[in-house]
């Protein structure tokens, strides 16, 4: 797996990511960079963009989301309102923290990345409750099962269970 960081100059702090699988499928999340930075990244690495997450609407997370998505025919997660544009406005005076969030969002996607490097996205070391984000099934144990018993989704839709509210 590799990683890497596109950070944009001030006041934007645009902060976007790529990560790139051993078998080449490319990942990028916020893609707010100049579509020309993805795809050398993507050329040098012999990868193929397949799947562009976007945390959020603000523009200078979304600005290339769609240029790339048609050129790689590469799939869009993010929030239906985010999708349909709604959010898609400058930052106002309410986003002051901007710069301190996207420090945030970097050892947030760091420590993920090391979660999969060490293989404990989906294992952990005790008993955990691991949800199906498509039907909501609920399974106990170290590890979240391959497949979903219920509905055939993929480990990949599986999340640990969070009560922090």
């Amino acid at each position: 797996m590799k990683a890497f960081h596109l950070l944009g100059a001030a006041p934007l702090y645009t902060n976007s990511f790529v990560l790139i699988s051993d078998a080449g499928h490319a990942v990028v999340i916020d893609p707010a960079a100049e579509v020309q930075e993805y795809d050398k990244i993507f050329k040098e690495n012999n990868a193929t963009l397949t799947t562009i997450l976007c945390t959020h609407g603000h523009y200078d997370h979304v600005g290339s989301a769609g240029v790339l998505s048609r050129e790689w025919k590469a799939r869009i997660y993010c929030e239906p309102a985010d999708c349909r544009g709604s959010q898609l406005f400058p930052l106002k005076s309410a986003d002051s923290g901007y710069a301190e969030g996207e420090k945030a969002h970097e050892e947030r996607y760091r420590k993920l990345l090391k979660n999969i490097d060490e293989k404990l996205v989906f294992s952990k070391d005790g008993e955990c409750i691991w949800i199906c984000r498509n039907c909501g099934h609920i399974v106990v144990g170290k590890d979240a099962p391959e497949v979903c018993p219920i509905c055939g989704h993929p480990k990949s839709f599986f999340e640990l269970k969070a009560e922090n509210y």
